[in-house]
């Protein structure tokens, strides 16, 4: 978390866009002048009134007058409005490109549901702040100078009456606004909590439903609505104060003034119009005064919003890079033609859970421990073992999910420290065990992360995989509709649609990760017939528990509690290794 927040490091966040607000403060300059020069015109106009002298003229300039500060006014607001929406655009899509870096463990250990809400009410928070008339302050603050200038020329009686009413106002104002800031920071903090439990149960809401266990989840997100109304009711109780406190205290100043006016009008010492002159300068100059409660309550929301925004800086993002923080003595590559090689790799999930690093021969619970092995190039390798025996933990090191901190990878004959992340993603095609899909159409799923690919090539992709008949079942052709997350298809259906996807993105390696878990016997049949033609110029990598998709395999890889137990030739491993009989004649 950072430090507290100042409000003036909003000010880092215009950049880009000062010229802009430059302007616009000008202009703010320039009106408050023109409103300091109407009183005087209109003193002017009384006294003509009074004395019978034509008024005709100094009517048209205060029209005029009017008028033209009415136009500067719209001006500011539109440059103003214009530059925030332009701010919070660029801000939001700073976040999301942040989100979309973050590492992979980054998203399984925070809430989602906060992290889419710094995107969303955060940004709208921030937005309110730099529209809650900051630009002004500089015309503002020429407003209280000009003002009290014109006062003391006036009666500098009623002035200092006038200025030590400000000095109380302005001092309740700070005290009532202590705090806020902090108040603002946990009401979003709360907010993105009902976020994120929202977010959790509709995820869920089947299993949820299935279970009876929808109205506790809803218990909880109850909770956190009620926090954040607590919140929002403490920062009500005092935007309620400070308003009031400040159009009172004008009320009552107001009153003052004219009590001690009329006293000196009475005695001549100031004369009707003067006072009238003096009300309107005072009543201007309270203007701005009044607006503060206002504009701290939103730049203390602002300020609070922008903390959650920075937060997302301070999260670690995925490298361009492996770097391998412990890299032990490996073995040189022994098949120099193998398209993968494993040499020494260890690695734990607790390490990337609290970011420490553990010595290797440390008491923890290793996913990988010392593995070492070979993928042969244009072959099918089946990777099989029991649940937690290691073999997705591989995958997302060759996918570079999680940091290499022991041992070495090659892809290719390369050292896979030595390549960006983007080069090693390159060489694979990945097709995860529950492939999501998105709540677009059919081509669209297909065609995700690809480009130039035809109808065509989708409609013989669907047929590869047993998805032909996929347009008849929706009674539409490729452009249908698969619904939110595929949930007009079922899990077979959307891992093979995934699988697909995967075939036209023609990349040099396949890997499966239990991709066909949820296909049929006929479907795992098809589709080992079909792998085995695709890997004429391509390597499958495949975490398989089914017999089909196994018997289709040249070779294969048994792993049991993160350590290798066997590798080689199918029949190979088949005659000699038990634990490869075990899981195929249980199914896996």
């Amino acid at each position: 978390m950072l430090s507290e927040v100042r409000l003036l490091d909003l000010w880092r966040i215009t950049r880009g866009w000062r010229y802009r607000l430059f302007i616009a403060s000008l202009f703010s300059l320039v009106t408050a002048c023109a409103s300091i020069a109407l009183p005087l015109l209109l003193n002017i106009v009384f006294d003509r009134v009074v004395k019978s002298e034509p008024t005709a003229a100094h009517i048209a300039c205060i029209a005029a007058l009017i008028l033209g500060i009415g136009i500067l006014n719209a001006v500011e607001a539109y440059i103003v409005l214009i530059s925030a929406e332009e701010i919070i655009k660029a801000i939001r899509k700073k976040a999301v490109r942040q989100l979309t870096q973050l590492e992979i463990s980054e998203y399984e250990k925070r809430p989602l549901g906060d992290l889419i809400s710094r995107v969303t009410s955060d940004t709208a928070a921030l937005r309110s702040g730099f529209t809650s008339g900051v630009v002004e302050i500089p015309g503002n603050l020429l407003i209280v100078v000009g003002c009290c200038i014109a006062m003391v020329c006036l009666s500098p009686t009623l002035t200092i009456v006038t200025i030590l009413v400000l000095i109380v106002t302005v001092t309740i104002m700070a005290l009532l606004s202590k705090g806020m800031r902090n108040i603002s920071s946990e009401m979003q903090e709360s907010i993105g909590s009902v976020a994120n439990r929202i977010l959790r149960i509709l995820e869920a809401i089947r299993t949820l439903r299935a279970s009876g266990a929808v109205e506790s989840e809803r218990y909880g997100v109850d909770h956190s609505i009620d926090t954040a109304f607590e919140l929002g009711k403490r920062l009500s109780r005092r935007e309620a104060v400070i308003v009031p406190t400040s159009s009172s205290v004008l009320q009552i100043s107001l009153l003052a003034v004219l009590g001690a006016g009329g006293i000196l009008v009475g005695n001549g010492s100031l004369s009707a119009s003067a006072l009238v002159t003096f009300l309107l300068y005072m009543m201007m100059m309270f203007m701005p005064v009044a607006s503060i409660g206002p504009t701290l309550t939103s730049l203390f929301r602002a300020a609070g919003a922008y903390q959650r925004l920075s937060c997302i800086e301070e999260i670690p993002r995925e490298t361009a890079r492996q770097t391998c923080t412990k890299l032990q003595a490996t073995d040189s590559i022994e098949n120099p033609d193998a398209v993968i090689s494993m040499r020494g790799v260890s690695f734990t999930y607790d390490a990337v859970a609290d970011g420490a690093e553990r010595p290797r021969n440390s008491e923890i619970s290793w996913a990988l421990n010392g593995v070492s092995l070979d993928v042969a190039r244009n072959k099918i390798t089946a990777i099989i073992g029991p649940s937690g025996a290691g073999k997705s933990t591989v995958f997302s090191l060759l996918e570079c999910f999680y940091p290499l901190r022991y041992g070495q990878i090659y892809i290719m004959g390369q050292p896979l420290t030595s390549m960006t992340i983007e080069e090693v993603r390159s060489h694979f095609a990945y097709v995860e065990q529950n492939a999501p899909l998105l709540s677009g159409t059919v081509q669209d799923n297909l065609c995700l992360g690809l480009s130039e690919v035809t109808r065509e090539e989708c409609a013989r992709a669907l047929e590869v995989v047993g998805l032909d008949h996929l347009a008849d079942d929706l009674g539409r052709d490729i452009d249908a509709y698969v619904g939110e997350h595929g949930v007009l298809l079922s899990g077979g259906e959307r891992q093979r649609l995934a699988l697909a996807r995967t075939l036209l993105s023609d990349k040099d390696i396949l890997l499966l990760d239990e991709s066909t878990s949820n296909v049929d016997e006929i479907a795992q049949k098809k589709i080992a017939s079909f792998l085995k033609g695709y890997v004429m110029n391509k390597t499958v990598l495949m975490i398989a528990h089914r017999p089909a998709l196994i018997e289709a395999a040249d070779n294969v890889i048994v792993f049991d509690k993160g350590q290798l137990v066997d590798s080689g030739s199918l029949e190979a491993v088949r005659s000699r290794c038990s634990l490869y009989r075990q899981l195929t004649q249980v199914g896996g």
